[in-house]
């Protein structure tokens, strides 16, 4: 595993993963003594030879840095470092699980839908639909242009469905006021947004909608790191039957 190497950096990773080690202590297995150790050593803003204070006292102090600022800084974080490698190996690989892994970077072993994507994910999503009876539609996506069965684009985890019921040409918004549109254009006209985490995956509207429109919007995201989530495929419109 490796530690972020930038001051700030290293003080959003440890203000993360030091509540998730003790709120994870029982289920990991972690020795109640050695999270009091750890305790001491992040210590808070205002006891003096640990993480806290000096992180603060360092962010507090001029630009220009004073050298003892720096030294007691770097000392405590290495000795923060130390003791949750300790805690981190001692722990069988048998009781991690994936959000384990991605807080405490501790990578080996990770799927690949957690590894976080280096730009926006890149694949545009296809997305085929069969409605059924009763409001019930079944979805099915892949990226585009590839021919292999349904799956989830590379560096995702997740597909976005964004959507809005719209008046058709047998039913007026006027007979379900506040739960239907008069007109949906965009992306951004939505007014419902949902989630699914496979690449096969059903959305039932109520039966109360039968006779409108879905206007449906998709994309792949990755629900750990969404501001990587890829482009809104083009729009989709259902009958709901």
């Amino acid at each position: 595993m490796s530690y972020p190497t930038t001051v700030n950096g290293y003080y959003t990773y440890l203000f993360r993963a030091f509540p998730w080690m003790q709120g994870s202590a029982t289920r990991l297995g972690i020795p109640p003594a050695e999270i009091s150790a750890l305790e001491d050593l992040v210590g808070d803003d205002e006891t003096e030879g640990t993480y806290f204070y000096d992180y603060f006292q360092y962010n507090a102090a001029p630009k220009r840095k004073d050298s003892l600022l720096v030294a007691n800084l770097a000392e405590s974080t290495l000795a923060t470092q130390k003791k949750i490698s300790k805690i981190l190996d001692d722990t069988a690989a048998s009781k991690w699980n994936n959000e384990d892994r991605l807080i405490f970077n501790r990578k080996k072993g990770l799927p690949r839908s957690y590894s976080k994507p280096e730009s926006q994910i890149p694949f545009e999503i296809a997305v085929d639909n069969v409605p059924a009876l009763n409001g019930l539609i079944d979805f099915k996506a892949k990226p585009r242009g590839e021919t292999k069965r349904s799956h989830l684009a590379e560096g995702s985890n997740a597909i976005d469905m964004s959507y809005a019921f719209v008046q058709s040409d047998i039913r007026k918004a006027t007979d379900l006021p506040g739960k239907v549109l008069e007109k949906c254009i965009g992306v951004d006209d939505c007014t419902n947004r949902t989630t699914f985490y496979k690449a096969i995956f059903q959305f039932t509207a109520d039966s109360a909608l039968i006779g409108f429109d879905l206007y449906c919007w998709f994309r792949f995201t990755n629900t750990h790191y969404p501001e990587f989530a890829g482009k809104w495929s083009e729009k989709h419109v259902i009958r709901i039957v």
